[in-house]
Order: structure tokens, then C-alpha cells, then sequence
């Protein structure tokens, strides 16, 4: 084999290396505009190829609330309680095979009031469900915010925690990869109130 055929592989290979890393589970929000109490959707969804998808069994997950700029600290709250609306729809990850009763987390005050929502559930089944990057997302959590004290215009960000507290598992509790992108910030604005 040459050497300029041996330098090919070697690239293939760190190539693939590279994109097997990077696949896991991905965690996305999008930015919203709330007028008093509403929700943001949290979904989750994959970047594993389809023949070597993800077998999400539980999960756990913290998010966070934050002031962005001058907006009022604790303008912004995540709902207490929360009403797990989520466990109702069709598109919820676990729909039909949920392990966990509401509540499915804890609404507490870290630097702010109400500022994080811990949540988390299992299937039933203990299989998991299989995600892969050619399905399309599935609900994770609709979330209830509440406008306190924040003026129009205001800003917060919401974002998943990378910390102890945000986990992904596999029917054998084996920790499933989080892609970065996960980690990503959505932003809230206050609209007229």
C-alpha cells in the first residue's frame, strides 16, 4: 500500500473517530417570548446514525433560569409546581411506558428564587426507547415558567446544567453521551404584559 494510500485511511479513520465522539444525545430549546405564565418545550433527540442509535431508559435533568443583563433577578421563575403536562402528550419520550408519577422533579432556588427545575424519569419497561438522528425530536419536558417582576423586554436565559445533576442512561444505567450543542443557552423574552 503507498503512502498516500495509508495517509487516507489514517484520515478516514480519525474522521470516524471524530463523528462517533460526537454522537449522543441532544437537548434543544427554543427561544420564546412570554406574556405572564407560559411554557417552553424542552425536546430531545439524537445524533446517533440509525443503525447504532441510543437507547435513552432514564434520564435526569436540571435547568437553569438567568438573568440576562439588567433584567430583574428572579423576574423569571420556573412554575412551583410544575404540571407535567408532558406526561399527557403523545410526543413525550416515554409516552405510554412512564415510570414516574408526577411530580417529576423539584422546583428550587439556587442563586435566585425558583431559578432551577430538577426533573427526571424512567420507562416502565426498563428496554428504553431508540433514538437516532433520522427521527424527529421527542418531547422531554414542557416546562412552566411564571413572570413575577420582569418588565417588557427583559431577558433570561434557560439552560440545561452540565453538572452531576443532568444524567442520560441506557437500560443498563450505562451513561449515555450528551452532545455539547445540549448545553446551549435558549433565551426568553418578556413581551408586553
Amino acid at each position: 500500500m503507498t503512502l498516500h494510500a495509508r495517509c487516507c485511511l489514517f484520515v478516514l479513520g480519525l474522521l470516524l473517530q471524530t463523528v462517533s465522539a460526537s454522537a449522543g444525545i441532544l437537548i434543544s430549546m427554543q427561544n420564546a417570548t412570554l406574556t405572564g405564565s407560559g411554557f417552553i418545550d424542552v425536546m430531545v433527540s439524537s445524533t446517533a446514525t440509525p443503525g447504532s442509535p441510543d437507547l435513552l431508559d432514564s434520564f435526569s435533568a436540571k435547568l437553569v433560569l438567568a438573568p440576562v443583563g439588567a433584567a430583574t433577578v428572579a423576574g423569571l421563575q420556573f412554575s412551583n409546581p410544575q404540571n407535567d403536562s408532558q406526561l399527557g402528550l403523545g410526543n413525550y419520550v416515554f409516552s405510554g411506558n412512564s415510570l414516574t408519577p408526577a411530580p417529576l422533579g423539584n422546583v428550587t432556588s439556587a442563586t435566585a428564587t425558583n431559578d432551577t427545575y430538577t426533573f427526571g424519569d424512567a420507562t416502565v419497561s426498563g428496554s428504553g426507547i431508540s433514538l437516532n438522528s433520522s427521527q424527529p425530536a421527542y418531547l422531554l419536558g414542557r416546562i412552566d415558567l411564571s413572570v413575577v417582576a420582569a418588565t417588557p423586554g427583559s431577558q433570561y436565559t434557560l439552560t440545561l446544567a452540565n453538572d452531576a445533576f443532568t444524567d442520560f442512561s441506557d437500560p443498563s444505567f450505562g451513561p449515555l453521551t450528551i452532545d455539547p450543542a445540549s448545553f446551549n443557552s435558549a433565551t426568553i423574552t418578556i413581551g408586553t404584559l
